[in-house]
């Protein structure tokens, strides 16, 4: 096995003992990114293995794989315009029942610009296919934790923000995979669509500041969710279009229904979340990103551009938090703008 130093040595990129700076568009420094992308993403995926393989039950934690996930992170950071690490961890958080998380980790996978087949495949096994295996282990994690929240013997905010929102997004997401028959108003298991709401923007106003990573993961899977909806919808014999172009007014009604949701989501986490405490917290990327993040998807899509316009309480909440970050004295902000952004997202 040669070393990356021998390689180097090989290519000539050193001069006496002065080291060349590689070029950016040299294909010798594609290669050697490339293939240390490869090598981390090989060891996170080994360490997984043996992570599994340590334990005799099948009951794991995160940090059963914390190799694992130092690996597919550094992973991600060399080359994140390519989806494989994010699938693989989000096969490490099926391990441990995370399945929020998972599906965070699927839906970046899945739209990726350089994508892996199996993150949609993934995420289409636990949304849209309600007798697969993995959607029965939701489920009976998803019936757990409502039965600890009726019983309130348990401290499970994490948990009820994680696997309520995953119902409430598979819900919109798929109906007909989700919903009763008899009453739409319901899970399939019987647990009230309105009951899982209201708890979970609960713990989410009232518990967001050790959550604020799992609040920052479902914000994500919301925004990435739509277009993943549009790929489905679409069918594989179907004309393709360009999903950032399409119009409000040539989405069918559950793709409406679903933007109706993922801005309402939007407004909550902005009114409860961020409003209150990105100023206070300005040492955590998140508040703040997620302001960047749902700003991008409007500017790039079309279709949610003109839903956005049409949200009376979304534009409210919007122009409060803009109105706050004018305030606060940490910016400065010009009443009169001098340049447009061109920047395409």
């Amino acid at each position: 096995v040669y070393k990356i130093q021998d390689v180097c040595n090989d290519a000539k990129i050193k001069e006496g003992d002065v080291l060349l700076k590689l070029s950016a568009n040299s294909r010798f420094t594609v290669l050697i990114v490339v293939t240390l992308n490869c090598c981390l993403l090989n060891l996170g995926s080994a360490q997984r293995y043996k992570s599994l393989g340590e334990k005799l039950s099948n009951k794991y934690s995160s940090q059963d794989f914390k190799k694992s996930f130092r690996y597919l992170d550094l992973a991600s950071c060399i080359l994140p315009s390519i989806g494989e690490a994010h699938l693989q961890k989000g096969m490490v958080y099926i391990q441990t029942d995370n399945l929020g998380n998972a599906i965070y980790e699927f839906t970046r996978s899945a739209l990726s610009r350089i994508p892996s087949p199996a993150g949609l495949t993934n995420f289409a096994t636990i949304i849209c296919e309600r007798d697969s295996n993995l959607r029965q282990r939701f489920d009976s994690v998803l019936k757990e934790t409502h039965l600890q929240e009726m019983e309130g013997t348990k401290i499970i905010n994490r948990e009820i923000i994680e696997f309520y929102f995953l119902a409430l997004f598979g819900a919109h997401f798929a109906p007909n995979a989700w919903l009763s028959s008899t009453d739409n108003r319901c899970l399939l298991d019987g647990i009230g669509i309105d009951h899982l709401k209201e708890v979970m923007l609960h713990r989410i106003r009232t518990r967001y500041l050790k959550n604020v990573e799992t609040i920052f993961h479902s914000l994500v899977t919301v925004i990435g969710g739509f277009d993943l909806l549009l790929i489905f919808r679409s069918g594989p014999k179907k004309v393709p279009f360009d999903i950032k172009s399409i119009n409000l007014k040539d989405l069918d009604e559950t793709s409406v229904s679903y933007l109706k949701f993922a801005f309402d989501f939007i407004t909550q986490v902005f009114n409860t979340v961020i409003r209150d405490c990105w100023e206070k917290n300005l040492e955590n990327y998140q508040y703040l990103a997620m302001v960047r993040i749902v700003e991008c998807w409007i500017k790039s899509n079309r279709a949610v551009l003109q839903f956005s316009h049409r949200d009376e309480e979304f534009c409210r909440s919007l122009l409060q938090l803009l109105n706050d970050i004018g305030k606060s004295k940490l910016v400065k902000v010009s009443p009169t703008a001098n340049h447009r952004p061109k920047r395409k997202y």
